[in-house]
């Protein structure tokens, strides 16, 4: 199971390889994701919002693993009276990019097994993840990552 310290570990690791990525939060519920969106400032983009992993456990006796649903925004705030249509298609451009950029880290360190979950990335389900657009979320806009990561029991 994926603990809260190895969530903010692998954002703060996230962080350091990705410059974009300026400011990094956890949220456990929607009142504390409006809450920090609402709170979020245009000098933070873009924000890397962690949501604490969904978790279930699957298979049976010692085949037994822990399937945790990872999610992750990248977020702008947005004036929306700063941009017009291009404007606001570029901030998309640029989040996509950090976007991808994260599940390309996720997939070296899974090759490298160079992860702080020790070789807990060679679980990465590659078919799992997804990469979605993200319009006018509590004023800001992104993508949003998730993917299935498996850990043993």
């Amino acid at each position: 199971m994926i603990s809260r310290q190895q969530l903010i570990q692998l954002a703060e690791d996230a962080q350091q390889a990705i410059p974009e990525i300026k400011r990094v939060e956890t949220v456990v519920t929607a009142e504390e994701l409006a809450k920090l969106l609402n709170d979020h400032s245009e000098e933070q983009n873009i924000l890397m919002l962690c949501l604490w992993p969904y978790k279930k456990m699957t298979g049976a006796e010692d085949r037994a693993m822990w399937s945790n649903t990872m999610g992750f925004f990248f977020l702008t705030k947005t004036d929306y009276s700063e941009f017009d249509r291009e404007g606001l298609l570029q901030i998309f451009d640029s989040t996509e990019l950090t976007a991808k950029r994260f599940v390309e880290k996720l997939l070296s360190d899974k090759a490298d097994n160079a992860s702080i979950f020790c070789n807990a990335l060679s679980f990465l389900d590659e078919n799992s993840i997804s990469v979605d657009p993200v319009k006018a979320l509590n004023g800001c806009n992104g993508h949003y990552v998730e993917f299935t990561l498996k850990t043993r029991a």
